[in-house]
């Protein structure tokens, strides 16, 4: 009746399922229809300002005509969550915002036809602060989080490192018996005179009985 979901489990190998439908009565919807999401919505920060635009929707989830002038937005803040502005009728938002720390802002924005909410659309991620507030302990299953993180393919064999959400592991492929310079470099770390910091990571390899790797850690000056 609402068209909620739960989640059973993921397919462990990737599986595709093809020719799934939905029957259809034929019959056009009649009434107000459900906005699909807004598209193309950007983030972008300048002077101490964030600024969000998206592009209305025009048609709803149902294939019914919506009219973009009627529709009000709910707009919210990530990573803490904050709602925003509600009942928001405009497609551009700007807001002040300084963080604490070093983070990964992202905003989701979800179009309303009256009381008819559609699917909230998420924003490009833009990092603020001036570094990250001890302790940091990433387990790479946050999106917002991981993209505070920089690669690097320093032989340009066209691998380097990739981080999985899905699995919170940051991997690396590439070929065993040469020399590799790929790197994963951690974001801006807040570090003090007063305290003494450990740095420690786990490590695993596919394989590690036949093709052994060598992992080493680096600490440096900015990124």
């Amino acid at each position: 009746a609402t068209g909620e979901a739960t989640l059973v489990s993921y397919f462990p190998y990737n599986e595709e399922v093809v020719g799934l439908y939905s029957q259809s009565s034929g019959k056009p919807w009649e009434g107000p229809d459900v906005p699909v999401a807004a598209e193309n919505v950007v983030l972008t920060y300048a002077d101490g300002q964030l600024s969000l635009s998206w592009d209305a929707p025009t048609t709803g989830q149902h294939g019914a005509e919506v009219d973009p002038s009627a529709l009000t937005y709910t707009i919210t803040r990530y990573p803490e969550g904050t709602v925003v502005a509600e009942n928001w009728a405009s497609t551009t938002f700007t807001e002040s915002y300084s963080p604490a720390s070093l983070e990964a802002v992202y905003y989701t924005v979800v179009a309303n036809n009256g009381e008819l909410a559609g699917d909230a659309a998420r924003s490009n991620y833009v990092a603020l602060g001036d570094a990250v507030a001890l302790p940091f302990a990433p387990d790479f299953t946050d999106e917002a989080a991981n993209s505070l993180f920089t690669t690097i393919d320093g032989d340009m064999d066209g691998y380097t490192w990739s981080i999985s959400a899905r699995s919170g592991k940051a991997l690396l492929s590439g070929a065993p018996f040469e020399m590799t310079s790929d790197w994963l470099v951690t974001p801006r770390l807040k570090l003090d005179a007063e305290h003494t910091c450990r740095l420690s990571f786990k490590t695993s390899c596919d394989w590690a009985g036949n093709y052994p790797y060598s992992v080493e850690a680096y600490v440096g000056q900015g990124t």
